[in-house]
């Protein structure tokens, strides 16, 4: 792993988890509700603000790729982006508490947290169901895959489907960390993990893991790729 990938895939998750947990045994629980689990807190806002950024940085990929990248590959990455920026929104409500908006009279009464989202409709099941999905899809796409892949010839060269949409061991870290988290949550008492922010946690460390995983293709396919061209060019 580069310098970058093992402070912001590693360090910065491992010392994040630290942190969280002494602030939430230290502070005043009215203060540490407040600042970081709150609907503008730090959590909610730093797993939106992860989940925009990996959107940008999805659609700058696919522009800058153009011509080095095969074009399915390519709408893939806006494929990701366009999900990652509806998760970014739902987070966000919106804007609805941002910007202080009562929700519409619809939302009012069939949302569980009278919010204007889709994931807390229908007794909060669709929110359910894609937290329980991202306890699949992160651990397989960012773990099981890699690992097998790895011991492949092949894998992780340019022309195989791998050097493109796949990262190596740069989010294992930040998955083993949430996939922990989710274990806690599901074994604790219901009252403890909501007053923790278990739940909220486990999110934005996969908004993390979103926002890493598409630096790391950029790694790979731009910087790396720049660095090459520079080299060719010195020599």
């Amino acid at each position: 792993m580069t310098r970058w990938e093992w402070n912001a895939g590693v360090v910065v998750p491992v010392i994040g988890i630290f942190g969280y947990f002494l602030g939430l045994w230290l502070a005043p629980a009215g203060a540490f509700h407040r600042i970081v689990l709150s609907e503008q807190g730090v959590i909610e806002l730093g797993t939106a603000a992860f989940y925009v950024a990996a959107a940008a940085l999805a659609v700058a990929l696919a522009s800058k790729a153009r011509g080095s990248v095969p074009q399915g590959y390519r709408v893939l990455y806006i494929l990701f982006a366009l999900a990652a920026l509806f998760v970014a929104l739902e987070e966000l409500s919106y804007g609805q508490h941002l910007l202080g908006w009562d929700s519409p009279e619809w939302f009012a009464a069939h949302n569980t947290k009278q919010e204007t989202n889709l994931h807390n409709l229908l007794g909060s099941k669709p929110g359910r169901m894609l937290y329980d999905v991202g306890h699949v899809i992160f651990p397989i796409g960012c773990i099981v895959v890699p690992l097998a892949l790895m011991r492949r010839r092949g894998a992780y060269t340019p022309g195989h489907w791998s050097f493109y949409l796949l990262p190596r061991a740069q989010l294992m870290t930040v998955v083993i960390l949430a996939g922990l988290l989710g274990l806690v949550r599901k074994v604790a008492p219901m009252e403890q993990a909501s007053i923790a922010g278990l739940g909220e946690l486990v999110e934005f460390y996969w908004g993390l893991a979103a926002l890493l995983y598409v630096g790391t293709l950029w790694q790979r396919l731009i910087l790396s790729d720049r660095t090459a061209q520079r080299r060719v060019l010195a020599a």
